[in-house]
């Protein structure tokens, strides 16, 4: 009796083992999820409005950035505070933002600048 106990048990201990190290590997590849929306600015004498584009996915992971922007046309990557008064740090290389992003916690606006528009999201980080 006692060997038949044994087999579920070191079965039990494998699989919580084989588990607990699944989630500490899947908590290094974290993927941030930034729906991006162009910022438009309208001036007073514009008579109409068209209704904003569709907002872009821009997806952060520990590898750089996967969007449809061209990332040759982006100029820079900023990141503000949550209240959007404040810029925290501006990067024209894509990695360096990216290592950057992976040091924060909290809510916080990302902006990505390119030649003649501007594409603003927010991203939370826990």
């Amino acid at each position: 009796m006692k060997k038949s106990l044994k087999v579920p048990l070191n079965l039990y201990v494998f699989l919580l083992l084989l588990s607990s190290s699944l989630t500490l590997i899947a908590g290094g590849n974290d993927t941030y999820t930034v729906p991006l929306q162009e910022e438009t600015k309208y001036e007073k004498e514009d008579e109409g409005r068209r209704i904003p584009a569709r907002p872009i996915t821009c997806l952060i992971t520990p590898n750089g950035l996967q969007s449809s922007i061209d990332t040759a046309d982006i100029i820079s990557y900023e990141v503000w505070d949550e209240d959007d008064i404040s810029c925290l740090a501006t990067y024209a290389d894509e990695m360096d933002f990216v290592r950057f992003i992976y040091t924060l916690h909290g809510e916080y606006i990302v902006r990505i600048q390119t030649h003649g528009h501007s594409y603003i999201g927010l991203l939370y980080v826990d």
